[in-house]
């Protein structure tokens, strides 16, 4: 099952992706979890879209 995970690269706090085939949904809540929705889909095949907490570390 598709699940939400936030993102964390220096966005705001309400928004979100998932991972869905050839790309990811990107959530963005306005004002928090209970205000305005704005969603998205943004191509991404492959999948490459990485966040910070998911790069390797050196």
């Amino acid at each position: 099952m598709a699940q939400w995970e936030k993102v964390t690269n220096g966005f705001c706090d309400a928004t979100f992706r998932m991972k869905v085939p050839l790309g990811w949904i990107v959530r963005y809540s306005y004002r928090g979890l209970d205000g305005p929705v704005a969603m998205a889909f943004v191509p991404d095949p492959k999948h490459a879209w990485k966040l910070e907490d998911e790069e390797p570390k050196k």
